[in-house]
């Protein structure tokens, strides 16, 4: 990949087809060559208190990139309540299992502060990254921010472990997330 494509623009530099602007830093820190592959793809959206973006085992249908506000990651315990295991602002993106080639949501995203972002289906994600490298590594590394200390104890035993290529968390995040989970339960 040319270095040309690749600089971070500042939030406002950038928007969705129909001009609303950008300050997710994901998108932001998308190639120009890139984005355009998913710029029609984004569809601006408000994101309430509350709403809920994933259940756990639901299919990832939409990937979320926040502008504002923040979303929780939670795991529910088998009596039904709530731990908190993660949170995503505008440095990241929901539905991040996509990239770790999940297809179903490990945890339940609800919009904890009300705020809004940009929608898009996850098979089109999926569909763009195959040709967009330089999008592929920045949510990889977004995923392994967030959800690095997630995923390795419930990750399929085959595949890409993020901690693991990253080398960011060791292992030993990913041992006290599977003992944590089980704990919880």
């Amino acid at each position: 990949m040319s270095g040309k494509n690749f600089r971070v623009v500042q939030a406002g530099q950038r928007t969705n087809i129909e001009g609303k602007q950008v300050s997710n830093k994901v998108l932001l820190a998308t190639p120009d060559n890139e984005y355009e592959l998913m710029r029609p793809d984004l569809a601006y959206i408000d994101l309430p208190h509350h709403l809920s973006l994933h259940e756990p085992t639901q299919s990832i249908e939409f990937v979320y990139f926040p502008n504002r506000g923040m979303v929780s990651q939670v795991v529910v315990t088998k009596d039904g309540r709530t731990v908190e295991v993660g949170v995503v602002g505008n440095e990241g993106y929901v539905g991040a299992g996509l990239a770790a080639g999940l297809s179903r949501s490990s945890v339940r995203e609800i919009i904890q502060i009300a705020g809004d972002g940009f929608r898009m289906m996850g098979n089109a994600l999926e569909r763009i990254l195959r040709s967009a490298p330089q999008l592929h590594a920045t949510v990889a590394e977004a995923v392994d921010r967030q959800t690095g200390f997630i995923w390795p104890g419930s990750l399929p035993a085959t595949g890409p472990h993020l901690s693991q290529r990253s080398g960011a968390y060791g292992g030993g995040q990913g041992r006290w997330t599977g003992e944590s989970q089980t704990r919880a339960r």
